[in-house]
């Protein structure tokens, strides 16, 4: 008895970890084609290349390849550390999806013990448990921070794992070295997510509560945008094309003057319901509304992160109202004003019992509408269609030859089948929907071309053109798989 009186943060603690764990454990051997399929499967594929060809840390290659004189497969549109760490695991322990569903996991563990540490010595024990407990069942973070074969994790963890550090720093003046570390994380952080820029303010402001130096000012301000500058440096040598491609995130910015996309879709139903959770927004807006007025560490300390949203939102208006994830940037302050509004409720009885009841219900609140609502995101749709036309592009397609797959912006099944090549789409960054133009790919290196069962964009009478200018080397149920002439 005395040993978990003794031991009971650890022991609470423990139990929320391994319950988190258990709730990502969904799919855990599907391969990565439930939510937002196509950049699950990418992102696998270059780790899948680290460890597998001679794509390095500074040349990693996607098997979706884009633009389409991009005939290398170069992907720049982040730095894949993440997926380096993933592909280094490939190469020790073997390609196979567990090995990367564990590293998310694991991943997920740092960043809830780095949190749990942060609060704890922050504003204190209870603070702590409470924010890890919020932050590992928001819906968005059972799914995209722990589970998904996504960037998000590796950009999430390494901010908490820098605020952890840093709050360590701030116990002996003799630390510095610790200091430059968490900096460097930060920076790690942001070079992975750019838009983690947003808990800059915030770390300024725990410069400022610990009355750091004008030199700790100037590394953390100067030194959060290094790596990612010196990134973007690099990628100067390259046609501009090769990256920005993806700049459509950039555009939509008259989509932001509608109630509908701007209240409807992007708060409500992105961020408040998919990511953060209906209940943990109640709890955060009550946090914002009892503790605005008193002005206390932890609340600036999570209104400076969310300070910038609305100019991430007006920036980058097409990524953060299509694609949910976004969000996942600033997760972390709504879980702290969340944490702070439990922690009201609570504190308004006196009674031991009513408290651990209300806490109970609220954590069993808490976990069923996170559940509940990141089922959406564990889907396989189509999953074992993909997996069998995977399976026939491994069988014929040699893993050095590239290919054109007859269908508009859907990757997903040479991705999973570890092969680079291009998809119908909008030229120039995908192929146009004509034989002429498939044809005209193999200047870029494509020797196949791959039509999957239910998964064909190009007309009829394109596909006969096609025929006659090529060699069918497999025709089944699932696919028909030609080699240009």
């Amino acid at each position: 008895m005395v040993f978990f009186k003794k031991n009971l943060q650890i022991i609470l603690l423990c139990a929320i970890l391994a319950i988190g764990v258990i709730v990502r454990l969904q799919n855990f051997y599907l391969p990565p084609i439930d939510a937002h399929p196509m950049r699950q499967t990418d992102t696998e594929c270059i780790a899948y290349n680290f460890a597998n060809t001679n794509s390095n840390i500074l040349h990693p290659k996607a098997c979706l390849i884009r633009p389409q004189i991009n005939k290398e497969g170069f992907f720049f549109l982040e730095f894949p550390l993440y997926q380096y760490g993933l592909g280094m695991l490939y190469k020790l322990l073997g390609p196979e999806i567990a090995v990367a569903r564990i590293y998310n996991l694991l991943l997920y563990l740092i960043a809830a013990v780095s949190l749990f540490y942060f609060i704890r010595r922050f504003i204190g024990s209870r603070f702590g448990l409470i924010s890890t407990f919020l932050y590992s069942f928001a819906p968005g973070s059972i799914f995209f921070i722990g589970h998904a074969i996504h960037p998000d994790v590796f950009a999430t963890t390494t901010v908490m794992t820098s605020l952890a550090i840093y709050i360590y720093s701030t116990t002996n003046k003799k630390l510095t070295n610790w200091f430059v570390i968490s900096v460097l994380l930060f920076s790690i952080s942001i070079a992975t997510r750019p838009f983690m820029l947003l808990a800059l303010p915030s770390f300024v402001y725990l410069l400022y509560l610990h009355k750091a130096l004008s030199w700790q000012y100037l590394i953390l301000i100067f030194g959060s945008a290094f790596i990612y500058a010196l990134w973007r440096i690099y990628l100067l040598q390259y046609p501009k094309t090769y990256h920005e491609w993806e700049y459509w995130v950039l555009q939509g910015r008259e989509q932001l003057k509608s109630f509908d996309i701007l209240v409807k879709g992007l708060i409500y139903k992105n961020v408040i319901g998919e990511i953060l959770g209906k209940f943990n927004f109640l709890l955060a807006s009550l946090g914002l509304l009892t503790s605005i007025k008193k002005g206390n560490k932890l609340i600036i300390f999570a209104l400076l992160w969310l300070a910038g949203v609305p100019l991430y939102w007006f920036i980058v208006p097409n990524g953060n109202i299509i694609h949910q994830y976004y969000a996942n940037v600033y997760l972390i302050p709504f879980i702290l004003l969340a944490t702070i509004g439990l922690s009201f409720v609570i504190d308004l009885f006196n009674n031991n019992h009513i408290k651990a009841t209300i806490l109970s219900v609220a954590m069993l609140l808490v976990v069923y509408n996170g559940y509940r609502t990141s089922k959406y995101y564990f889907n396989d749709l189509e999953s074992s269609n993909y997996i069998q036309i995977a399976k026939q592009i491994q069988r014929y397609v040699p893993e050095d030859k590239k290919l054109v797959y007859l269908a508009t912006l859907n990757s997903i099944p040479f991705s999973l089948a570890h092969r680079q090549g291009w998809v119908l789409g909008a030229p120039p960054v995908d192929v146009e929907h004509t034989t002429d133009a498939i044809l005209n790919m193999r200047q870029y290196g494509a020797e196949y071309v791959v039509a999957g069962y239910n998964n064909v964009d190009l007309n009829k009478l394109e596909l006969k053109v096609l025929e006659q200018n090529s060699k069918i080397i497999a025709k089944n149920k699932w696919v028909i798989i030609y080699k240009l002439k």
